[in-house]
């Protein structure tokens, strides 16, 4: 049997399939007849089968794992699945800068920073800056402070997510890249 698969684990193994095969259909051996051959022969005959059996299992499951790995389907189950992620941590870290904001009394003021820091602005900070009675310098840098501390807040989202804190930064640049692909920060906020 060694010598049909090459391998004598897999030999074993058919040996003990059709003995527990034989054992369990005990009505296959009443059916033998000494006139039509000898027993070692039928055996040999049956080995064969189980052998022939196992290859064609084999082969289907060689067959569909080529077409699952020639389908695109696990690479938009993970992008669907880094989707999903990165909005969850995304809508937490922005969650937990709100609620900061939120309690010194500046929630519109977030509001606005968001909206500026995600791109969701035209692009003028006099007015943002104005609706605030700032100047648009001060605007700038609550504007830079509100960033500082969202890429903090991200961080440590990121940081609950992994085993050691050496793979925070790599997992921090997947989450904002793929943040960036599906439309930036969650818009959980927007009314």
């Amino acid at each position: 049997m060694t010598g049909w698969c090459g391998d004598p684990h897999l030999a074993e193994e058919l040996v003990q399939t059709l003995m527990v095969k034989l054992t369990d259909k005990r009505a296959s051996l009443d059916g033998l007849d000494a006139g039509r051959g000898k027993m070692r022969t039928w055996l040999l005959v049956a080995l064969k089968h189980q052998w022939y059996d196992q290859l064609r299992r084999m082969s289907r499951e060689r067959a569909l794992l080529a077409k699952v790995e020639s389908e695109d389907v696990t690479t938009t189950e993970a992008a669907s699945f880094d989707a999903e992620w990165a909005g969850e941590l995304g809508k937490r870290a922005v969650t937990r800068l709100r609620e900061e904001y939120r309690h010194r009394g500046k929630e519109a003021l977030f509001h606005s920073l968001l909206a500026a820091a995600d791109g969701r602005t035209d692009g003028s900070l006099r007015g943002e800056a104005a609706d605030f009675g700032m100047e648009p310098n001060s605007y700038s840098v609550a504007l830079k402070r509100f960033r500082q501390r969202l890429a903090e807040r991200l961080r440590e989202e990121v940081s609950r997510t992994v085993e050691n804190d050496g793979e925070v930064e790599d997992e921090l640049r997947h989450l904002i890249g793929v943040l960036s692909k599906h439309g930036g920060l969650p818009r959980v906020f927007d009314d």
